[in-house]
């Protein structure tokens, strides 16, 4: 009993596995393009292709022993799943993935005697991620970081930060200490220029919109004002007002009026 039930259990297998086989088979093509040799596979008839095209993004089809990429449409068979391409010595020319004809994840770019020289990451048809260049020896000699709101360059000894219309420049030395540090904004200087020797500060100036700001010295500065203090104020403020017009009069009116209260008093005393 038990044996029955597992010779079912392999032939189930196999006959999976075999329709497997038949269906990639049938879905699997291969051309010869632009002096490569492409093998890829196409999406199947009765799954759902693209129901809304984003008109920013380029789809590759396959019709006519053709693959033929379409900004926003297509009008053939969408490539779907592996897909790789060789030069006519058989070496890989690059390899990658479609996902309803939008490239997607990893894709590697070799030279013809097979030496990587570029890498790519890709989400639905979208640069996403890091781009690598390499020289004629394999080595990085440039990548690209592109995040959801900005993007940083390396390139030999520098790095370059971009975020709108803002920009950050660093420099490195051999031994990758920051040498400068520069912050750009609609293609002038602006903000911060520091400069480091040994990966120290040693210098520091601020610019704004290409111009540099100076910082006020000691000799340049206007000297604070002392302030009086209370009773000081109170006093100039009296003698201010004793020494008014206003007040003169007042006071001169008062002594007249003085006098003759006086005079009336002496000749009524007589």
């Amino acid at each position: 009993m038990r044996l029955s039930i597992a010779l079912l259990l392999v032939f189930n297998v196999l006959i999976v596995n075999a329709q497997k086989q038949a269906k990639d088979f049938y879905l699997k093509r291969s051309l010869k393009q632009d002096g490569l040799h492409f093998q890829f596979t196409v999406l199947e008839e009765d799954k759902k292709g693209v129901w809304f095209y984003n008109k920013q993004r380029f789809y590759h089809w396959y019709k006519a022993q053709h693959v033929i990429s379409t900004q926003g449409a297509s009008s053939g068979t969408l490539l779907h799943g592996n897909c790789e391409a060789f030069y006519p010595n058989k070496q890989l020319a690059q390899r990658g993935r479609y996902q309803k004809g939008l490239k997607s994840g990893e894709w590697l770019y070799w030279s013809e005697d097979g030496v990587l020289n570029r890498s790519e990451h890709w989400s639905n048809g979208k640069f996403r991620g890091i781009q690598k260049w390499y020289n004629e020896k394999g080595e990085e000699i440039e990548s690209l970081h592109i995040k959801k709101w900005s993007k940083e360059r390396r390139v030999a000894d520098s790095l370059i930060q971009t975020r709108g219309n803002k920009k950050t420049i660093v420099l490195f030395d051999e031994r990758s200490r920051v040498v400068k540090r520069e912050n750009w904004k609609h293609g002038l200087l602006h903000g911060k220029l520091s400069t480091y020797e040994d990966g120290k500060l040693i210098e520091s100036k601020r610019y704004k919109n290409g111009e540099e700001q100076l910082k006020e010295g000691k000799d340049t500065k206007k000297p604070k004002e002392e302030k009086e203090s209370f009773f000081k104020r109170l006093f100039k403020k009296k003698n201010k007002e004793e020494k008014s017009p206003a007040k003169e009069k007042k006071t001169k009116k008062e002594k007249q009026k003085r006098e003759k209260k006086k005079k009336e008093k002496g000749e009524k005393e007589e």
